[in-house]
């Protein structure tokens, strides 16, 4: 259902500060800002979402939603398709490339844009709950499908990424 999702207060192995990725299956049913996974909490923490363009987004935050560092693609979504996002944030690196900070959807690099706000935070500062489809209990919901969610506290190659995308 569209306001089912998964909370995990204190979740094990979530002490990185900078270099992550994150990845899902995702089917989509209609455009809105919405989270695929996140863990926020005070203004601090990250988020990996869809906006309302349909375009993919990974965020970094440090004590204030205002200081960010965030990678977004150009390319939007399709609607009731399965596909494969990733997303990898440099925190430290203000860089877009493959081995900074990228997107790939469908095991593909898109072009994308990396900004920063605020006090330009070269770490992020991890609180609240772990959150699949949503943020900071159950707020923006996923609208449709989420499966095989990952999150990894280190740089991954995008070959790594593809190799691992049809592995359940």
């Amino acid at each position: 259902a569209s306001t089912q999702y998964f909370p995990k207060s204190s979740p094990a192995g979530m002490t990185f500060t900078d270099d992550f990725v994150v990845s899902a299956w995702v089917k989509l049913t209609s455009y809105a800002t919405v989270y695929v996974v996140s863990r926020l909490g005070a203004a601090s923490g990250w988020a990996f979402f869809v906006n309302s363009n349909g375009t993919v987004a990974l965020a970094g935050y440090n004590a204030a939603y205002a200081n960010n560092s965030t990678v977004t693609s150009y390319q939007s979504l399709p609607l009731n398709k399965w596909v494969h996002i990733s997303a990898q944030l440099d925190m430290s690196s203000f860089t877009a490339t493959t081995t900074t900070s990228y997107i790939m959807i469908d095991g593909v690099d898109v072009p994308v844009t990396v900004t920063r706000g605020g006090t330009n935070p070269t770490a992020l500062v991890q609180s609240g709950n772990l959150e699949i489809g949503g943020a900071n209990g159950g707020g923006s919901p996923f609208p449709g499908k989420i499966a095989q969610v990952a999150i990894y506290s280190a740089k991954v190659t995008q070959a790594n990424i593809r190799a691992t995308i049809s592995q359940g």
